[in-house]
């Protein structure tokens, strides 16, 4: 029998590759914070459960009241709610592996390859010390490339 992520494994990921947002960042210190993200008007939170349960309940959902929206974007003035995945094992082992099955097809796909590498590299060290420092700077260039192409220019 099939579970749900496999029935729901085509649109979850056409619906990232609309909604999700690749996210990686690094602190004056060097450290590396990583997620995937989906935002939406918090009426539709039942979209972000059901993605929640297609992947297993591994990620956050948060719901933002409208006055707290309003006070950091004055464009938006409907609740939101966010669904957030930043433990890099899950990144890997669940985002990964399903986008990999069923790529992305818009221009977002540069975001993933570049957000992809990080997440390997960040995994792949997460319990080595040493071997982090050694890939750090790498690390670091992926994700100033990463926040580079993500600006809109105008054409």
């Amino acid at each position: 029998m099939k579970t749900l992520l496999e029935y729901n494994k085509p649109w979850l990921a056409g619906f990232l590759d609309g909604e999700g947002c690749f996210v990686a960042c690094y602190t004056s210190d060097k450290n590396f914070c990583v997620s995937l993200s989906i935002n939406l008007r918090a009426d539709d939170i039942n979209i972000l459960k059901m993605i929640s349960s297609t992947f297993g309940n591994i990620g956050n959902i948060h719901e933002y009241s409208s006055e707290y929206v309003s006070k950091f974007d004055k464009t938006h003035r409907n609740a939101v709610a966010m669904f957030k995945i930043s433990n890099i094992s899950m990144l890997y082992e669940n985002v990964i592996t399903l986008l990999d099955e069923y790529p992305l097809l818009s221009k977002k796909r540069k975001d993933y390859i570049i957000w992809r590498r990080i997440i390997e590299l960040l995994y792949q060290t997460k319990h080595k010390k040493f071997s982090r420092n050694k890939v750090k700077e790498e690390i670091i260039e992926l994700v100033d490339k990463l926040h580079k192409i993500k600006k809109y220019q105008e054409i």
